[in-house]
């Protein structure tokens, strides 16, 4: 996964360092670096809202709350 955006260039990020789609389409987690090396983690969600059916919150809760455990 490579990307910039303006912000990386503005802030001097660098790339992803590493990249993971937890659960497609609802978790992913990116890690980029910053100029003096160190790392930043950023995790992305769009998840169901607790009106829905628990077999589609239930499971996509437990991942986000696995991921930023």
């Amino acid at each position: 996964m490579a990307f910039v955006c303006d912000g990386m260039k503005r802030n001097r990020l660098r790339p992803a360092r590493s990249a993971a789609v937890h659960t497609k389409g609802r978790v992913v987690e990116v890690t980029l670096q910053d100029r003096a090396g160190d790392a930043l983690t950023v995790v992305g969600a769009y998840m169901p809202t607790r009106d829905k059916h628990d077999d589609t919150v239930v499971p996509a809760w437990d991942t986000l709350r696995g991921v930023v455990a």
